[in-house]
Order: C-alpha cells, then sequence, then structure tokens
C-alpha cells in the first residue's frame, strides 16, 4: 500500500511504515514515470534470488521494536509454504532428501562430504561391516580422506576373550584395518573414541551395543593423523616443530582448516594442554572433539590408525598400538575446504553476577565470592547461592533445577555491564557433597561455608554466575543455532560454498535424559533436511562455545595490557587482551565442555550436477 500510493501522483497516503507517521496529503514523491513498468519485475527479480538463498519475503518495513540481528534471524526463518517436514528416524542418513520434501538446496552437492552410518548389530564385527556399508553408501566413488568412529563399551563389557580396557577394543581397530584393506582402502586415517550411545540424524541409540563411522571425502584437502601417549610434558608451550614431531609438518592452522581430536577422560588437563597449543598456534582453524565415553565404569578408549598397510605383518604392528589408555589422537584438514564448528552448552545463568575474590588448590577451589557492582554481598559461594534463595533472588524452579544438576559459568564477557549480556564457559561444580543444596523455601544457614570446587582452575577477579540445566533451555539452545546455521549456509553458498554434512559429538548427561523427547540431532536435520549427520554420546565435548563478539577490544579498561604490545599498545586483529591476571582470549578459547555437544560441519565446492 505503502509503494502504490508513492507510485500514484495524487492519491493520499493514510497509512505509512511503523517507523514513520502517516502522511497526510498528495504524495509527489516515488520513481519517475519511466521506471514505474520496471518496479514489479525487479521486485519478482529479488524474490526469485532471496528464495534460491533459503531465505524467506520479508516485508518492506519491520516494526520498530526488531534490533537489526532479530530481523536477520528472522528473515532466516523459511515460511511454512516452503518449510520442508523434519526427517524420519534412521540409521543411515544419506544426502537425498526423503520423497514429498523440498530440499533447501535443490539437486546441489557438494564435493566436501561426511556420510555417516550407524549399526545396533550385538556382534561387533557385525556392527562395523553394517556402519561401514551404511556410511559408504552415497559416498563418492574411491577411498575416503579419513573415517571418525565411535563403538560403545558394550561390546568391551566382559568381552569373550575376558579382556578390558584398550585390549579389549584393540578388536575394533582389527577389523576395521581388514576391512579397509579389502577395499583398497590404504592411505585412510582412522580416529575416534569409545562411546555411551551413538547418533544418526533425527535418531539415536544410548546405553546400548552401537557403532557410528563417519567417513570424510575431501578431495584437494590434506589430511595429517597425529598422536600423543599423554606422557609428553610442556604441551602447552610447544611449537610448530615439537607438532611437526608427532604428525603436523606442513599445517598451517588457515581460516579453512580444522583440528578434529579425541582425548582419553583420564587425564582432562592434558587435553586442556593440547587445547591450548592448538589455541596459540593455530588460532584460525576450527577444534572440535570429545572425550572418551562409555557407560557408568566402564573402560574408555582411543582408536588411531595413521594408515591401513596392504602388507599383512605391516598391518599387524600399526594395529597393535591402535587402541590407547591414555593421551590424545586426531587428525588436521587443510585445503580446498570449510569448516564450522560450536558447542552447544545447555545451561542457562541463575541469579546475579559474582566475582571471585579468594581461591585455593590452583584456582580449582573457590573459597570466597561477591556480587559484582559494588553490592555488599560477599561470602562463601554455596553461603551466598542459599542467601540468595533465602531472599528470593531465584525462582523457586532455578532452585529445584540446582538440586539435581548445578555448573558455574565463568564469563567470556567480562567487560559488560549488563548481567543479561554475558557469555559464559560453564563448567560443573564437581564437589557438593558437604551439605545438601537449600530446599526452596528454607532460610538461611550460616553454617554453611562451604567452598566450591570446580572441573577448570579459575583466578581471583574473573567474573562467575551459578548455572543450572534444564531441558527447555538445552532445546531453546538448539533451535537458536539451527538459524545461525541457515544464516551461515546462505552467506557461505554467496561465496560458492555448499554444506556437506556435519558430525555431532554430545555429552553423555544430555540425549533422552535432558532433551526428553528431542533428538540431538533434530534441530540440524530440520535445518539441513537430507544432509548427513553421525556421532556418539562421550564423556565430554571439546569444542568454543557459541558466544557472541563483542567489544572486548577496545576500548581497554584502566589497567588493561595487551600481552604482546605492551599497556600503550591498542589491540590488533587476533592479539590477547587481558584484564588484570585475566587473558580474555584464552578465556575465548577451545576447551573440554562436560555439560554441552560439539557440532562440526564440513563446506566444500559446488560439484557439477551429473
Amino acid at each position: 500500500q505503502v509503494l502504490a500510493s508513492r507510485c500514484q501522483p495524487g492519491v493520499p497516503s493514510t497509512r505509512g511504515p511503523p517507523e514513520m507517521p502517516a502522511v497526510a496529503g498528495p504524495v509527489r514523491r516515488g520513481l519517475p514515470p519511466a521506471a514505474r513498468p520496471l518496479l514489479f519485475p525487479a521486485l519478482l527479480l529479488a524474490l526469485q534470488a532471496s528464495l534460491s538463498l533459503g531465505f524467506s519475503p520479508t516485508p518492506l518495513f519491520r516494526p520498530a521494536r526488531l534490533s537489526p540481528s532479530a530481523a536477520l534471524l528472522r528473515s532466516a526463518v523459511v515460511p511454512p509454504a516452503y518449510a520442508p517436514s523434519r526427517r524420519a528416524p534412521s540409521l543411515r542418513m544419506g544426502s537425498e532428501a526423503s520423497q514429498g520434501q523440498a530440499p533447501s538446496e535443490p539437486n546441489i552437492k557438494s564435493t566436501a562430504r561426511l556420510e555417516s552410518g550407524t549399526s545396533l548389530a550385538l556382534n561387533l564385527s557385525e556392527a562395523l561391516q553394517e556402519a561401514l556399508r551404511a556410511a559408504s553408501a552415497n559416498l563418492p566413488p574411491g577411498p575416503p580422506s579419513c573415517c571418525f568412529v565411535q563403538v560403545s563399551s558394550q561390546y568391551i563389557e566382559g568381552g569373550g576373550d575376558g579382556e578390558i580396557g584398550a585390549q579389549g577394543y584393540r578388536a575394533v581397530t582389527q577389523l576395521l584395518s581388514g576391512l579397509f584393506a579389502e577395499r583398497g582402502w590404504l592411505e585412510v586415517p582412522v580416529v575416534g573414541c569409545s562411546a555411551s550411545g551413538v547418533i544418526a540424524g533425527n535418531s539415536q541409540t544410548e546405553g546400548g551395543p552401537a557403532v557410528s563411522i563417519t567417513l570424510a571425502s575431501l578431495p584437494g584437502a590434506k589430511v595429517l593423523p597425529f598422536a600423543l601417549s599423554g606422557e609428553e610434558r610442556g604441551v602447552e608451550d610447544w611449537r610448530r616443530p615439537d607438532w611437526d614431531k608427532v604428525g603436523l609438518e606442513g599445517f598451517e592452522g588457515g581460516p579453512g582448516s580444522a583440528i578434529v581430536l579425541f582425548s582419553h577422560s583420564a587425564d582432562p588437563s592434558f587435553a586442556a594442554q593440547v587445547l591450548k597449543s592448538f589455541d596459540f598456534l593455530f588460532p584460525a582453524a576450527k577444534k572440535a572433539g570429545a572425550m572418551a565415553g562409555g557407560l557408568d565404569t566402564d573402560p574408555r578408549a582411543l582408536f588411531y590408525l595413521p594408515k591401513i598397510s596392504s602388507d599383512a605383518g605391516e598391518r599387524k604392528e600399526l594395529e597393535n598400538p591402535a587402541a590407547r589408555e591414555a593421551g590424545v589422537v586426531g587428525v588436521a584438514i587443510s585445503g580446498d575446504v570449510a569448516f564450522e564448528a560450536v558447542v552447544a552448552q545447555g545451561a542457562r545463568p541463575i541469579g546475579p553476577n559474582f566475582e571471585v575474590v579468594e581461591t585455593e588448590y590452583n584456582g580449582t577451589v573457590i573459597t570466597r565470592i561477591e556480587e559484582s557492582g559494588g553490592v555488599a554481598a560477599q561470602g562463601p559461594p554455596m553461603a551466598i547461592f542459599n542467601m540468595l534463595d533465602a531472599t528470593g533472588q531465584l525462582e523457586e524452579e532455578d532452585v529445584t533445577s540446582a538440586l539435581e544438576y548445578m555448573a558455574l559459568g565463568v564469563s567470556l564477557t567480562p567487560l559488560e555491564e549488563d548481567d543479561s549480556q554475558h557469555d559464559y564457559i560453564v563448567q560443573p561444580i564437581t564437589d557438593l557433597k558437604n551439605g545438601p543444596l537449600p530446599i526452596p523455601g528454607c532460610s538461611f544457614l550460616p553454617g554453611q561455608v562451604r567452598p566450591l570446587h570446580t572441573s577448570r582452575a579459575v583466578r581471583p577477579g574473573q567474573v562467575v554466575r551459578f548455572h543450572v540445566r534444564d531441558g527447555e533451555s538445552a532445546r531453546a539452545e538448539l533451535d537458536t543455532l539451527a538459524l545461525r546455521w541457515k544464516l551461515s549456509r546462505a552467506a557461505r553458498r554467496t561465496d560458492g560454498w555448499v554444506l556437506g554434512g556435519g558430525l555431532v559429538l554430545a555429552d553423555a548427561a544430555r540425549g533422552e535424559a535432558l532433551l526428553k523427547g528431542t533428538k540431538e540431532g533434530a534441530a540440524f536435520v530440520e535445518a539441513f533436511p537430507g544432509v548427513s549427520l553421525g556421532g556418539a554420546f562421550i564423556d565430554g565435548a571439546i569444542g568454543t562455545s557459541g558466544f557472541r563478539e563483542r567489544a572486548t577490544r577496545a576500548p581497554l579498561p584502566e589497567g588493561a595490557s595487551n600481552l604482546r604490545g605492551g599497556p600503550e599498545s591498542p589491540p590488533q586483529g587476533g592479539q590477547p587482551v587481558t584484564l588484570p591476571g585475566i587473558n580474555l582470549d584464552e578465556l575465548r578459547g577451545t576447551h573440554v565442555h562436560t555439560v554441552g555437544a560439539t557440532f562440526l560441519m564440513v563446506y566444500g565446492r559446488e560439484m557439477p550436477s551429473e
């Protein structure tokens, strides 16, 4: 109506856009008469272009209450007329959409592919063969570039030979080595870990025997396998020559590269050292991975085969150390390929922000905190939590959720003044045994002056906040990530990149216990119907949380410094910025998330039509 009134001189307009007052009287503005016949063809062309990129037609004027980011997110949602239905559960996620669905990128294939297959067979050999057949069914001809494998610990528990730990898991690498050799896949690295369940698109299995295999076909990419025993010292200070010696020679770690790694859960601190070194040497590379998982007290293991040999003797030598009880294994990928990696943490903050005042045991025990903003509340963390409950600063449902699970979020954006604008790296509180949490409605108990034990060290001056985990928040986070993925896919499509598959590695505490009816891969499948997604449930996700990039670079507050340039040197690009004793870039780096799920997506070039 607004356009029509502007294009017809002499016709009064009684309605204006929400941002403008109504226009009274004749409207003389608008297109010249000679240009008016071109208006509607131009609008149709713009509409077709937006739909080809996966966007929906959006109103010309938006309500003023929508922020630019909210408007952008809303414009990315496909309207019902074009929205594909949710894919039916399947243990083999192929690359073709189900009949009757409208794929978001019809007939467009990616040169880079991740194809996954799973099996629930009770026999390990049959399960590996079935999963491998399913994963390779939609793979382009030729050997894959690498293989990711996750195997349920159910196959090892009480094995036929009575073997446990890495000895029992050795059958996995022996069987895979033989299967790959039969296919002629000799230069294919295999990395992975034990698990407690598997994920295949919009279906998942928890707690039973299951195998997940993901094959990566990455033409034009270089794949470098690497492995550490866990006995190396000073890994966080390693430089490129050190990593060259363990397999990463020639890896530059540019923006299009990725490092996928698996660490044994027996020593999370070793994984943290490795990640710190990678963040320093390869800051632009995406990092994703998992801590080896398993059911309850079942043994955990890592799988590592740098290549497959056609010679039986050499193949046996490669298989001997292939199942490991410690260390880190992985692959570094670079070349004509692009990756996206993000962690869904599944936790929400409660109460106000606090500043850490005192710590013990190298920062793993917090003995005193105080409320940010100059408020007088100060004391032992759990005493403060009780006080928040007693004074009505916590909702009853928040305290109830804390009874089931409680975590601590360390702020990644400590310069933000508004509590609601902070982003956090969430870590579990590891010791709440010295007395129960408050029951809703109970008053503050002065005798409860317990310290707070965390899984990762913190420092005085850092901003922290209590977190709880519930299904509603976890589902909402996955939905938000799906919108982000759509935007990213549309933006990459304009640069010639096509989504080729995904890998998800989720903490075992998620799944049905947390999401309650919603599958871990549901948001991905709904956003990208027909795109393969595989993965597993493990003991911790490795990756970078999906925090918002905000102005933590400049201006620097008084007393802040740049680690490389000194106090007088302004921050440049990716140079780490610190507050006194706090490295913000280190906080924003790659971490082990014991409450999250990491998603890795691969993009390749558009494959020529057949």
